[in-house]
Formats: C-alpha cells, structure tokens, sequence
C-alpha cells in the first residue's frame, strides 16, 4: 500500500484528466480494502489514515485522535474562549461517539501543504461527510491539519448556565463567540425562570473567524414564562387601544387609506387566541399572534366612519432580570398567520347584520355612524324609515382571512318620512330616501358573532 501515491499519478498520466474520477475510485476501492490494516496498524496511505482518524473519532480514541492531528493558528480576533486541548477534544469526541457507521472514502486530492480525503459516513440522522487534510510526515504517517472552527452563541436572555460538550462555559452577556474544533458538538442550557432545559447538536464547520451561529429556536418556555408573555402583550395593546392616531407608533394596528384628525380605538375579542410564545432566529422570545380593533374616526373626505382592523402581528420581549416587556411589534407575514374562519355559517353572520339593520330602522336622525342610510334633514323629527326589500337577502358573506373578521357585502333601500320645525315657520312634512351598496364588518367574539360597523 505505500506504492498507492506513486500508482494514482501513473494512472492520471495515463488517462488523462477526464479520468480524475475513476482514480478517485480506484484509491477509494484500495483505500477500503485496507481498512482493517489501518484500524490494527495506524499507517498507510493518506486515504486509509483518514479512515483510521474517522474510525478513532467515532470510538472516542481521544490518544490517537490528539496524536494524529495538528491544530492550525487561530487567525482573526480573540474568540471569547477557546476549547482546543486535549480535555476539549476528549469531551467532544465521548458526545458524538458510536454515532457513525458504512465510513468510506469519496475522493482524495492533492492541495496545497497535503492531501484532502473526502470520508462518508451515515449517522442516525442521515448521510454525512467530512473533509480532512491529510499532511505528509514521517513514512506512513498522515496527520490530519484541524483548522479551528468559529461558534456563535447567542443566549436568550434570562436563560440559565450554558455548556458545549459537557463544559460550562462562563458567559459575560448574551452572546459568546467560540473558537471550537470543527465537528458535532452539544449544547445544554440548564433550567431557568423563562426556559427548560434544552439539548442541542450543532454543526460546525467554519473556519475562525467565520462563525457558525447556534440557534434556540426549538427550546420550550415555561408556563411562566408564556404567561408573564401574554400579559405584558395584552398589556401593551390595550394601552396601544388609547393613541388617537390612524397608525400608532410602536402598535400593531394601522389604518393607511385616509386622514383624520382623531380615531378612536377598541379592541375586539381575545387578542392573544391562538397566540404561540417562541424563540426566534435571533435567540429573542417573541409573540406572534392576531389583533382586531374597532376603528371609529371622522374622515376628512367621507365623514364618521367606523369598521374593523385586523392583522397578525408579532411582538418582541424584553427580560429585565424580573419581568418580561414589549419592545416592539412588526408584522407577521400574512400568508403563515392566516385566521382560520370560526364555526359560523352565512345565517349566523347574517343575524346580528338583520338586528342592526331593524336598528337603523328606527333611527330618529338623518344619518348615524354605525348605519348605511344618509339624508339631510333640518330641524327634523319623527323620523319613520322603509325598507323597500330586506337588506340582507342576496348579500354576500366573506370571511377576511388576514384581517380576520367577516365582510359582508349588499344593497339597501330605504324611503323615510319625517317632520321638520324650523324655529320661524311653520311644519312641513317631508319623504326622501337612501339607498346604495354597503359593507358591513362583524367578528367571532368566541361564541357568535358581533356586528362592528359599516364601512
């Protein structure tokens, strides 16, 4: 097997460049069928002595994997620490050890300063490989060259002690910047007031001082934690319930298709039904959830308007050591937080519309905010309205999946009669009528559904 270096250049020469490949194999078939002359011996071929390493790094041989390997400068800024001795290999290795089977070689080629050998493995997680460079040394000795890998650590606030492979590590703030060998390793957060403990397997294979970034986003809350969550939330919308602008800064609700000089809002229903407390990309507990509102305002164009305003919404939190807060709300994408229509039928939607029409039937005015009919009426009483049809039959029920709430959409057709005493003058008796398109707004209050206005 020490002839296998000079026998793949004299068949490259031979078969040129377009046969890379087949003497790839033909190293990789030698390199195997010297496999159990590696494991016993620990010499060879660069190929069976990436074979040898894999096979003592999965059986945790921390002697011969120290041994064989040579650990690169560490290039970049300080790291917040390091874990590059023996006692991190050693805690490293007993984590990932018996976890790989079928190891063989995929390819090997010459590179700058060695040989890197391309070995495949399977784990309990699926297919893998790894990329050693194998350095010459002394005859039949191929170390293998580790250039330190970068780890990214950002802790969740207000979780507890942290440990890679075994080790705990001392953290100054929320975020540790490792140099690591490359490789599996394991994370463990212990227990805390906002989080469980949670395990988990990170993958590293960057080189320091590029950082591969360890996520939590599977790590659970505490029932507290969910708790204090969804108050601060519930908190924070109603005191976002009292601006008086059309688009509150630091809310979630807006309303952005017309100008008013003040708005009143209210917030309708459960806003946290539904709502799931996670951790995010970023390591930062968040809410994401749905809001609803009754908007009531005066148009600058179209007069007292009132309606609904819904969305989802997502709202960052704070840990003060304490308590949770909200630092902010963004917007959910609308696509992945879609209302799932409530067990409501046409006729339970149409209901409370028909009750609020018999309503605006016996209207004593001209107009009011929360009805479709509009006349003008001077010193005017007496009102009695007609309904030439019934409002709501042919209308069309829709449920608005993103603002989650129920539009419904019609034609009305009203006459009146009314009286009108001007202070000089005598009383007349007037009839007008109104009639045109309408939109209602209704919403699920969890066990009917409720009218909110006519746009």
């Amino acid at each position: 097997m020490r002839n296998v270096n000079s026998q793949l250049r004299t068949l490259r020469n031979r078969l040129g460049s377009r046969e890379d490949v087949i003497a790839a194999v033909a190293l990789a078939v030698i390199a195997v069928g010297g496999l159990s002359f590696t494991l016993t011996t620990h010499t060879g071929t660069p190929a069976s002595a990436a074979l040898a390493y894999v096979a003592a790094v999965d059986s945790a041989d921390t002697s011969y994997v120290w041994s064989h390997s040579i650990v690169d400068v560490l290039n970049g800024s300080a790291p917040n620490a390091t874990f590059l001795d023996r006692a991190a290999l050693d805690a490293q290795l007993k984590t990932t050890a018996h976890s790989r089977s079928a190891i063989g070689v995929q390819s090997a080629s010459y590179v700058l300063g060695g040989t890197r050998v391309v070995v495949t493995y399977n784990t309990p997680s699926g297919p893998a490989k790894t990329s050693l460079i194998m350095r010459g040394g002394a005859p039949h000795s191929w170390p293998v060259l580790i250039s330190p890998a970068g780890l990214d650590i950002a802790l969740p606030p207000g979780a507890g002690a942290i440990a890679i492979d075994g080790r705990t590590v001392e953290a100054s703030g929320n975020e540790l910047k490792l140099a690591v060998f490359p490789g599996s390793h394991q994370l463990k957060l212990a227990g805390s007031d906002l989080y469980l403990p949670f395990t988990n397997e990170v993958d590293v294979e960057t080189t320091f001082p590029t950082l591969t970034p360890a996520t939590f986003t599977k790590i659970q809350p505490t029932d507290k934690a969910v708790s204090q969550a969804k108050q601060a939330v519930a908190s924070a919308i109603q005191n976002c319930a009292t601006s008086s602008a059309l688009v509150p800064a630091g809310c979630p609700q807006a309303y952005t298709s017309d100008t008013s000089v003040q708005a009143t809002w209210a917030v309708l229903g459960d806003q946290l039904a539904g709502s799931k407390v996670i951790i995010n990309a970023k390591s930062q507990l968040e809410v994401a959830s749905h809001y609803l509102m009754r908007l009531s305002y005066t148009s600058k164009t179209r007069g007292d308007r009132l309606l609904a305003v819904g969305g989802p919404f997502i709202a960052e939190l704070t840990w003060d050591g304490q308590t949770l807060s909200v630092s902010g709300f963004s917007n959910a994408p609308p696509a992945a937080s879609a209302v799932q229509r409530p067990p409501a039928t046409d006729a339970d939607v149409l209901l409370p519309l028909k009750a609020q029409f018999n309503r605006c039937l016996s209207l004593q005015a001209g107009s009011a905010v929360d009805c479709p009919q509009v006349v003008t009426a001077f010193y005017a009483s007496n009102f009695v309205w007609h309904p030439t049809a019934d409002p709501t039959q042919n209308a069309t029920v829709a449920w608005d999946d993103v603002q989650g709430f129920f539009k419904v959409t019609g034609t009305y057709d009203f006459s009146v009669d009314y009286d009108s005493m001007p202070p000089i003058g005598p009383t007349h008796h007037y009839q007008d009528h109104s009639s045109g398109h309408y939109t209602a707004d209704l919403y699920w209050d969890g066990n009917k559904t409720v009218f909110i206005g006519f746009e």
